[in-house]
């Protein structure tokens, strides 16, 4: 999958923005351990998008607080959930949640249809996602392909419910 295949993957589970809209914070996780491609990043033009590396166990709670970033506008976990074991899935996804602000969503890139194997040790159905939903969000499906590696790619977002609308209660 190229760039722009992953970019069509994940495009509707990215926010509408108007134009000259303020910039908004997001966290790639998972994007790649190649000490060049970090490099890569860091080198990027400066009219491009802010980003700023940072080379941690994402699963690591811990690490992850150590970060102390602010509230994100949201989080790409893209082909990485499946690396973390089944039974801590849940767990940070929740603390993926937790690290959103009030609008903030939660994208995932994930593989359907495939057993355990070497490259997938943790598959995430959407089924099995959606079980993993964090309290107070909801799951959608945004998008999906034929993975050449068998099986479909699917990409979903995690958004909080809505507060219920005051003027619309029985």
């Amino acid at each position: 999958m190229d760039v722009r295949d992953a970019a069509a993957l994940i495009a509707g589970g990215l926010p509408r923005r108007p134009p000259h809209a303020a910039p908004t914070l997001w966290a790639d996780l998972g994007a790649d351990r190649d000490l060049r491609a970090a490099s890569a990043l860091r080198a990027r033009p400066r009219d491009a998008a802010a980003v700023v590396v940072h080379a941690l166990d994402f699963a690591d709670a811990r690490a992850w607080d150590a970060l102390a970033l602010p509230p994100l506008d949201g989080v790409l976990l893209a082909n990485a959930l499946h690396y973390v074991a089944a039974g801590a899935q849940g767990a940070l996804l929740r603390c993926l949640a937790d690290a959103l602000s009030p609008a903030g969503r939660l994208l995932v890139v994930e593989y359907e249809g495939r057993a355990p194997n070497p490259w997938v040790p943790h598959p995430v159905s959407t089924a099995r996602l959606r079980e993993l939903s964090p309290p107070g969000f909801v799951l959608r499906t945004v998008g999906s392909r034929a993975s050449r590696f068998g099986g479909t790619m699917y990409a979903a977002a995690f958004t909080r419910v809505p507060p219920p609308d005051p003027e619309h209660e029985p």
